[in-house]
């Protein structure tokens, strides 16, 4: 038996290793060194991609922009000095969202890498338009110049049998357009697997997180042939239910193979004029590079693509690049197994008296306490938050630049939160008792993840099957537990080692990907959930340091508080977001400013000084004030054919704009009008309006990239019906008036396709 000064020695020491431990799962995994401009032709070097990079991410490029069509001759060109096999895949693509139809006018680059046995090809993808009012690094330009380097590198080594088909699809940013029409090219057809890269973050580690369904096969040959493999099946199962997506969702749906790769870290960069180049961390670049030629080179050079569609495994890192997986189908036996010796060990532990029914109701009450207070208490100091800091909504999910220091308050919060609780319970409860009622809980966790996501129930499966196999193994330990011996630390220790290093790697991207939105909170719950699974080594500390957990996180929390808050302020290096433009009618000589910020900044104030809520707006809350009105050429819709047959009146419209530098063009349909339309045709591609319990039923049309001849639209309405509508183009930038409508050097246009706009439009009865 130890002594009472080694026990406490023990017990810190152990603590000390565990957060050591967090610590270093986190920083296993990071990227690796940039490989040099110098290096041998046939590796991907960031440096040489970078070089592209300054390029494609000169400037905001989206659909129907100057920068738009420069972007796409820089890649053309690139691809047909490499000697690649280079077209243009040119498509109007239409689809609703919302109220509105969308209709794109795509101008996908597709270039081939010939094989020698041509069979089922690889397909690589990314998307090189960019949001209106970003450049862009990141956000593709990062997933097109890898592309790029990759295919230099690809040509630079020996001929694979199988073709290479890079696609750098357009219009991703308005709704997946271009992968919409990849799927109508013939080229498709072959494809036997596909490589997606989008990036949302500009920093940090390059995760897959989206798959096929029956992902066993691809599992299996990402593990094989990816130089710095990072994934897991938890984000695999996410993606299935997130509303967001990209390109690969088309490609999914086609039944390919494949899968999609990107990152979160640097949030608020996302679709920001802050996304520049010179933001962006090239080791990053260069393990998005590593991965995207290593996979194509192994998938390229296998035997002919057979099945490639077998059971779904169970997959996830442990500490960086070591990847694990396993069939899904042995998650519900080792399920079982782990439930079944939890149920012994409680027999056990009852009928030796170890097991006491106070303690263990404590421990089963106290968890989901903890649990439920560590999202309340969270949600609360979240709200308060963005109260005192409410220019943070001006970005995505609230998560301004100092946003990790907030991730850190919301962790030491919920651990000193768990301290206290625990700490009250260690002292009146026997520690056996206590945590029988805490692995309780956690096993009826581990069945609810394996109801709703079964392959990751390696997330509590493997922590619960160590942390049972430790409880176990002190149970037939006769005497009194606070006689402990070296063993009883190191057992703790070790059990409580895999929720570290699985949860916290996870937990970290869970709060870059929700930031500082309503969703964050339920991160802290998961913050519980591994501070209970680590109480074998918190309860030492508990017993022999009574309040040093909760003082330390305590502080945790307030000093992490204070960090945020002394780099809260906007400079230049990190301007704030903010939301304005311009409209006016040409039609009664009206204009007005508008904004999605309901909340006014320094810039935003001059121009809504009483903040008045459009009450026209529908589906969102708008900011309105009149503004000057600026003389500008109008739309135009001219009736190109109008004849009616069988009780219905078939119009023909060319709408076009009379304006420099239009990316987009629309309609607005009057509310007289719109009971009378049945279908619309725009470029010869038809969308069926019905009017009665139709998901396509809408009310507004806008067109990105229209060409410069304009666009025709095509009404089918009733026979005796009038076409009352309001035609609109617009620009990118606010009108030029002096000393309003220049950005502070410390302010830049928030992010998105109603910001730092000018639309001019126009009233017609047709």
């Amino acid at each position: 038996m130890l002594k009472k000064t080694w026990i406490k020695l023990y017990s810190i020491l152990f603590f000390a290793l565990t957060i050591f431990v967090a610590i270093a799962s986190l920083k296993a995994d990071n990227p690796p060194a940039v490989v040099r401009a110098n290096s041998p032709d046939t590796v991907f070097s960031a440096e040489r991609a970078y070089k592209h990079l300054l390029q494609i991410a000169l400037a905001p490029h989206m659909v129907g922009t100057r920068e738009h069509e420069l972007v796409k001759n820089y890649i053309i060109a690139a691809c047909q000095k490499m000697g690649l096999e280079t077209r243009i895949q040119n498509s109007t693509e239409l689809d609703t969202k919302g109220n509105t139809l969308v209709a794109v006018g795509v101008n996908n680059i597709i270039a081939k890498i010939k094989g020698t046995k041509p069979r089922k090809s690889v397909l690589i993808t990314a998307h090189y338009d960019s949001q209106p009012n970003t450049p862009g690094a990141a956000d593709d330009g990062m997933g097109i110049v890898a592309m790029l380097e990759t295919a230099r590198a690809i040509k630079a080594s020996t001929a694979m049998p199988h073709d290479v088909i890079l696609v750098f699809t357009d219009g991703e940013e308005q709704g997946l357009f271009g992968a919409k029409a990849l799927l109508k090219d013939s080229i498709f057809e072959n494809v036997g697997f596909a490589m997606n890269w989008d990036f949302r973050g500009n920093k940090g580690t390059i995760i897959t997180y989206e798959t096929n369904p029956q992902n066993g096969w691809l599992i299996r040959q990402y593990a094989k042939g990816t130089k710095y493999p990072i994934g897991n099946s938890m984000g695999y199962e996410i993606s299935k239910r997130m509303p967001n997506s990209v390109d690969f969702r088309y490609f999914r749906k086609a039944g390919v193979t494949g899968f999609t790769n990107g990152l979160v870290e640097g949030y608020s960069s996302y679709h920001s004029m802050t996304d520049k180049p010179e933001n962006l961390d090239l080791r990053s670049l260069q393990q998005a590079g590593d991965n995207m030629l290593s996979m194509a080179k192994y998938i390229a050079n296998m035997p002919p693509l057979g099945n490639t569609k077998t059971p779904d495994l169970s997959y996830f890192n442990v500490f960086g690049y070591w990847f694990v997986y396993y069939p899904s189908s042995l998650n519900l036996y080792l399920i079982v197994a782990v439930t079944l010796i939890f149920v012994l060990i409680m027999i056990t532990g009852i009928r030796n008296g170890k097991i006491k029914p106070p303690g263990f109701i404590a421990g089963a009450v106290a968890l989901p306490v903890c649990m439920a207070v560590s999202y309340f208490v969270s949600l609360f100091l979240l709200k308060r938050i963005i109260k005192h800091y409410p220019l943070y909504t001006h970005f995505y999910g609230n998560n301004s630049y100092n946003s990790e220091w907030y991730f850190l308050s919301m962790t030491m919060l919920s651990l000193f939160i768990f301290s206290i609780v625990f700490q009250f319970i260690s002292r009146k409860w026997e520690y056996f008792s206590t945590f029988a009622g805490i692995l309780l809980i956690c096993m009826v966790c581990m069945w609810a993840v394996y109801i709703y996501a079964p392959s990751a129930s390696w997330l509590l499966l493997i922590p619960l099957l160590f942390v049972t196999g430790g409880y176990g193994w002190m149970m037939r330990k006769k005497g009194n537990i606070l006689q402990k011996t070296t063993g009883y630390y190191l057992i703790n220790f070790i059990a409580t080692l895999p929720a570290v290093v699985l949860f916290v790697p996870l937990v970290y991207f869970m709060f870059n990907s929700f930031g500082l939105s309503s969703a964050m909170p339920f991160v802290c719950i998961v913050i519980a959930l591994i501070s209970a699974l680590s109480y074998p080594v918190l309860n030492s500390v508990f017993k022999n340091y009574r309040w040093l957990v909760s003082v330390l996180s305590l502080i945790g929390v307030f000093t992490s508080l204070i960090y945020a808050h002394l780099n809260s302020g906007f400079n230049q290096k990190h301007p704030l977001q903010s939301n304005i433009r311009y409209r006016v009618n040409t039609t009664d000589s009206s204009a007005v400013w508008l904004s999605n910020d309901m909340v006014t900044d320094k810039f935003t104030r001059i121009f809504f000084p009483d903040k008045k809520i459009d009450t026209t707006a529908k589906n969102t809350r708008t900011l309105i004030h009149s503004a000057p009105v600026i003389s500008f050429d109008p739309p135009v819709a001219i009736i190109q054919h109008d004849t009616t047959y069988q009780n219905k009146r078939k119009v023909t419209l060319l709408c076009k704009s009379t304006r420099n530098n239009v990316n987009a063009i629309g309609i607005v349909l009057n509310d007289s009008t719109l009971q009378s339309i049945f279908n619309v045709e725009i470029n010869n591609s038809e969308v069926v309006r019905e009017t009665n319990n139709s998901t396509t039923n809408f009310n507004n049309i806008i067109f990105y990239g229209p060409p410069a001849e304009g666009i025709l639209v095509k009404f089918t309405l009733k026979a005796n019906a009038k076409l009352s509508i309001k035609v609109f183009d617009r620009s990118m930038g606010l009108p030029p008036i002096k000393g309003l409508t220049e950005f502070p050097q410390d302010v830049i246009p928030s992010p998105g396709f109603t910001s730092n706009i000018t639309r001019v439009e126009r009233n017609f009865l047709l």
